[in-house]
């Protein structure tokens, strides 16, 4: 069974697990403004997609309104 945790600067919004995955939590609330209306969105839970960089390295990119980060997965 895969533990999971919330990520630093993220909490509320997305977990990492002990086997390497991340995911946006379930029930996750965005809101943002399109055309002068507020869009409220809930999310589902998610495992987000890891892609590959030029070194070999696993990564996903996290973000909200104000931090964007990417994480590496050395292993």
């Amino acid at each position: 069974m895969e533990n999971w945790k919330d990520i630093e600067n993220y909490k509320g919004i997305y977990q990492v697990s002990d086997k390497g995955q991340v995911r946006t939590i379930p029930g996750k609330t965005t809101v943002r403004m399109f055309n002068g209306r507020k869009i409220v969105r809930h999310w589902k839970g998610r495992t987000l997609k890891q892609k590959t960089d030029k070194g070999g390295y696993k990564r996903v990119t996290c973000g909200n309104l104000v931090l964007v980060s990417s994480f590496w997965f050395i292993g």
